[in-house]
This record gives C-alpha cells, sequence and structure tokens, in this order.
C-alpha cells in the first residue's frame, strides 16, 4: 500500500511512496512524517531554504588573536546516546533516552532530543534502536 510522507523539517513531500522514507533528500532531516493530502503542510520555499544549504565547514570557528583570521574546520556530526535519564526502575512514561549530535572536532551540539523509553519505533525510526538496547541492559521494546 502506497503512503504519504512529508519532511518535518522542511516540508518536502514525498508521494505515494511504498517504503517510509529514512531521510528527506532537501534537507537531510530524518524526521519524517505520515500525512494524508488535505493534512500536508504547506512550507514557504524561502523560509526553509537556509536549511537546504549544504555546510561543509563548522560555524565554530577559531580566532588569530595576532591577525584576527578566522580558521574554520570541516563538519563531521556524531551521534551520542546518553541512557542516564532512562533507569528501568522507572515508570517507562518517565524514563527517555537523550540524543545529541556533535560536531566531532570541537563538541558543538546541533541538536537533542529525549525520546521516551516507552516509543522504541522513534528509536528503529533513526537506526539506533540495537545500540540503545546495548546500552540499556535488560530492557526489552514492547
Amino acid at each position: 500500500m502506497e503512503k504519504n510522507y512529508q519532511c518535518a523539517l522542511c516540508g518536502h513531500y514525498f508521494e505515494d511512496t511504498r517504503q517510509r522514507p529514512t531521510q528527506c533528500p532537501d534537507c537531510g532531516c530524518k524526521m519524517i512524517r505520515d500525512v494524508e493530502k488535505g493534512n500536508m503542510d504547506t512550507v514557504n520555499p524561502s523560509a526553509v531554504a537556509h536549511l537546504k544549504k549544504k555546510m561543509d565547514n563548522c560555524p565554530n570557528y577559531d580566532t588569530d588573536p595576532r591577525t584576527g583570521a578566522q580558521s574554520y574546520h570541516k563538519l563531521d556530526i556524531t551521534r551520542e546516546i546518553d541512557v542516564t535519564k532512562a533507569n528501568l526502575k522507572m515508570k517507562p512514561e518517565i524514563a527517555e533516552v537523550t540524543i545529541r549530535d556533535r560536531c566531532s572536532h570541537c563538541g558543538i551540539l546541533y541538536g537533542q532530543r529525549a525520546v521516551p523509553l516507552s516509543r522504541p519505533d522513534v528509536f528503529e525510526q533513526m537506526g539506533i534502536l540495537s545500540e540503545v538496547q546495548s546500552k540499556i541492559p535488560g530492557w526489552k521494546p514492547e
């Protein structure tokens, strides 16, 4: 059965796709949601143009104090999975896993998301379910 999907960030629309897209081809976002044609968000292209621009360098630059010259480094995003708030003794709706995207060179934070432990489908969509399971001994997704 074919479904319609939309990027939650830039609004890119995937029409009649048999398999759920894992990433938006326009902005690289991995938050893809199910939509019906009548409930689709309309997004002004100029409002999201900056999201579609590919960044090669991290905007966190170093400045030489003598010359004032700015030096940039390549942007390489790494994903950090924090399970300190995912205690199995907590209620499942309270326990959560924090996912952070950082520059591997300087450590600047590019995004953070808290996902309840009761939502293994979100971990599966992000492609990190097995990694989360390995970090929380004894946890089995329902």
